[in-house]
């Protein structure tokens, strides 16, 4: 419009007293090309129109980036081992990029004990020593809009299966699945089913079989008459290829507390059966859960089974917000595969927890273990105590 308006001035300034242009209608011809040209070379000097340089800097919002830095001290007594205390921290980064309106990939990076599957955190000490850090997620995540509620993820991911009450008895919080995955659940309704099914590597050999992993699960949760109120229920099978007759995975040379035979190898493979259940309502304004998850190991012939109940109160949402947690677990030797369970195998106790959001994205908190170790028949039970206080700061 602009550059219009500009050979329209010209051509008035050129114009005579009687409204005549001066010249031949050859030269006015020649005048404003000229014009025209002079103006497109002004324009192309000041660059891309607003709306393009708007467009080019678009990828900065299909960008989500996420940190967290968690400061811990440890006090672990346990009998016929000498106490000890350490202090411990974590550090996470990451991103979240949308690729499309339909695919998502995300990335995270971690501080991690010598690449273990199952823990973020570093010691303080070893003579003060530059700390690792390790890829932690790096996945894809394809939700096709024509099939609201469906994912279907690759790379090494989150949790697909859920886990009632958050409970590490059969997965570790920390661990990151390496495969892929398809998860379903109905976005809307009162009465909502899910599914998740997935395959994932766990131990590639050069000169001996692989080990895997095949699971699925299934379940549906139900939104109670009781505004907040829901019930969710279900149960999975989680197949672990290749494990018996192998050497233990990872660095677990005791196992974790699954039984092994002379070799230090698995005795068992682990065939595990899962059914759980979660209840969710409000009391008082705030949020319970109440959960319970029972597993069966079906290829063991004994000390197959674990059991976790428990229940949570409270949320984290503003300062001098409380949460309150309790977890109840017994595991037999050879329920689930030790490495992967929170606090391993043969083992049963209580564990107790108390959060305070102390500041905006700044919690605190105080965790307790008690266990019995050694359950298992003819086995050296004995005593298991642990203290943790911590502060997380989230960015």
């Amino acid at each position: 419009m602009r550059r219009w308006m500009l050979i329209a001035g010209w051509v008035v300034l050129m114009g005579g007293g009687g409204g005549a242009v001066a010249g031949e209608p050859g030269d006015l011809q020649k005048q404003l090309d000229e014009l025209k040209a002079k103006v497109d070379a002004l324009e192309a000097k000041k660059g891309p129109p607003e709306a393009a340089k708007e467009k080019k800097d678009l990828w900065t919002e299909r960008l989500k980036f996420s940190a967290d830095l968690r400061l811990r001290f440890e006090n672990v007594e346990e009998d016929g081992k000498r106490d000890r205390e350490r202090g411990r921290f974590r550090a996470r980064v990451g991103f979240a990029a949308a690729v499309n309106e339909e695919t998502d990939f995300r990335f995270r990076l971690t501080t991690c004990n010598d690449g273990s599957p199952v823990s973020c955190y570093q010691t303080f000490g070893s003579a003060q020593t530059k700390k690792p850090v390790w890829v932690d997620q790096a996945y894809i995540d394809y939700h096709p809009q024509v099939v609201p509620g469906l994912n279907l993820l690759g790379g090494k991911m989150e949790m697909p299966f859920f886990v009632p009450g958050k409970n590490e008895m059969i997965w570790d919080a920390n661990l990151t699945p390496e495969g892929a995955a398809v998860k379903y659940a109905l976005p809307e309704g009162r009465i909502r089913p899910f599914a998740v099914i997935g395959g994932f590597w766990i131990e590639e050999r050069e000169n001996d079989r692989d080990s895997g992993l095949f699971g699925g699960q299934g379940g549906v949760k139900v939104l109670l008459p009781v505004e907040g109120a829901y019930l969710t229920v279900g149960g999975g099978y989680f197949d672990f290829a290749n494990l018996k007759g192998l050497p233990t995975l990872w660095k677990a040379a005791s196992g974790c507390g699954n039984t092994l035979d002379g070799a230090s190898h698995y005795l068992y493979d682990f065939d595990e059966v899962e059914a759980f259940a979660e209840l969710g309502f409000r009391v008082l304004g705030l949020p319970v859960t109440i959960f319970g998850d029972f597993v069966k190991n079906l290829d063991a012939d004994a000390e197959d089974q674990g059991l976790a109940a428990g229940l949570c109160l409270g949320q984290l949402a503003k300062p001098g917000d409380l949460a309150f947690r309790y977890d109840y677990r017994e595991v037999e030797k050879d329920a689930v595969v030790g490495l992967y369970s929170e606090r391993g195998t043969d083992r049963r106790g209580h564990e107790f927890g108390l959060e305070v959001q102390a500041m905006r994205n700044v919690q605190a908190g105080v965790v307790f273990c008690m266990d019995e170790v050694g359950i298992a028949d003819g086995g050296d039970e004995h005593d298991y105590r642990r203290l943790r206080l911590q502060v997380t700061f989230k960015f």
